[in-house]
């Protein structure tokens, strides 16, 4: 799969919306969002993830529950 880092990478420019600091967000489309957990993998449990609903990857509003091919778990590097 690789790391965040080369997924976010892979994901082409054309997919890139402007963010509300200016920064690209990629479309959900680009990115397969769907609004319930993969297993255990869900945005609440992402380090991109922004409560009450938002991303600072994805474009749009986005479910605490949902999930998306970017996701990166929170406390992962802390583990290592």
């Amino acid at each position: 799969m690789g790391t965040i880092l080369e997924r976010m990478a892979a994901i082409e420019s054309s997919h890139h919306v402007i963010g509300d600091l200016g920064m690209a967000k990629v479309s959900k489309t680009k990115v397969e969002y769907q609004d319930h957990p993969n297993n255990r993998q869900k945005c609440e449990l992402c380090t991109m993830f922004r409560a009450p609903g938002s991303c600072t990857y994805v474009a749009g509003h986005i479910a605490r529950r949902g999930w998306c091919t970017a996701f990166d778990r929170l406390g992962k590097a802390a583990k290592r």
